[in-house]
């Protein structure tokens, strides 16, 4: 899946490739790094925390040498007010559904809450070490 990424990435200028000692080396444009930079301080969304949680800590990742560690910390503060938030919601249709629901989905369910309790805990972790 990585190639066709790199493909579109060169059809639209935002990478460049050479060859080097026969293998293909790619090279970030300004476009590129620009692109990069709009994506990793976009905002985070409840959907986001749905759906991407994993792509929100890539975008994390991706920031330790092209945003400052303001923005940073602004970032996981979002992420801990949209996880909190998210985590709320969670635990009061669990209050209410949970008498509805069959022991497995009941189990499946306290994972998904687990999880979600963790990735806070972990921002929650990050945010101190920033702000040291």
């Amino acid at each position: 899946t990585i190639y066709p990424a790199l493909k579109r990435l060169q059809k639209t200028g935002l990478i460049v490739s050479a060859e080097s000692n026969g293998k293909s080396v790619f090279q970030i444009q300004k476009r590129g790094t620009n692109a990069l930079i709009e994506w990793l301080q976009s905002p985070i969304t409840s959907e986001d925390i749905q759906r991407r949680m994993s792509e929100l800590i890539l975008r994390f990742a991706f920031m330790d040498s092209l945003i400052s560690k303001e923005i940073q910390i602004i970032f996981i503060q979002n992420l801990i007010l949209e996880l909190k938030s998210y985590l709320q919601q969670l635990e009061q249709y669990y209050t209410t559904a949970q008498s509805m629901m069959g022991q497995a989905a009941q189990l499946a369910f306290e994972h998904g809450l687990a999880t979600y309790r963790n990735d806070l805990q972990w921002a929650k972790r990050a945010l101190k070490t920033l702000q040291v």
